[in-house]
């Protein structure tokens, strides 16, 4: 066996450690994608619905930069005839909402205060950025393992054959 052998069998031990690591963190994102739009189809079967409307935006600094980002104030009318004002769990530059702007509201029935804002952002946004993210990071992690079996194999045979 000569060096050039063991330092390809060595790299493709190593480029396979690569490749679990990007396949489990791919898993993990993957589950978190899963488990966040779980989580929110649960709320929205439990959740009751009700018209709502923007009262504010809330400023806040956030960041390395310390960048300035919105999040609506939003009034509605629980069941029960109680007013409830809540800041939505969602912030972004340039606001999402404005002032006046009407919205549908999930809340928890026992918990009015336990409202969200029902749409895209509060509903989907986080699930596709963890399930995308997950996807990407398996099929890197995927590739990289084929890549580094087809490595593993071609210094097995240069063991073999003595070349």
């Amino acid at each position: 066996m000569n060096l050039r052998t063991i330092v390809f069998g060595a790299r493709a031990a190593k480029s396979f450690l690569v490749a679990v690591i990007f396949s489990v963190i791919g898993l993990a994102m993957l589950a978190g994608g899963a488990y966040t739009r779980y989580t929110a189809a649960a709320e929205i079967r439990t959740f009751l619905p009700a018209d709502g409307v923007v009262v504010g935006n809330i400023s806040s600094r956030s960041g390395r930069n310390n960048s300035l980002t919105y999040a609506a104030q939003v009034r509605f009318t629980a069941q029960d005839g109680s007013a409830i004002t809540f800041k939505e769990g969602f912030s972004a530059n340039p606001p999402a909402h404005q002032v006046g702007d009407k919205v549908k509201v999930l809340y928890e029935p026992g918990n009015p205060q336990n409202a969200r804002v029902d749409d895209f952002m509060n509903g989907w946004f986080l699930p596709l950025l963890l399930g995308g993210m997950g996807l990407i990071f398996g099929l890197v992690g995927v590739s990289l393992g084929l890549n580094a079996i087809r490595a593993g194999v071609a210094a097995a045979r240069a063991a073999a054959t003595g070349t």
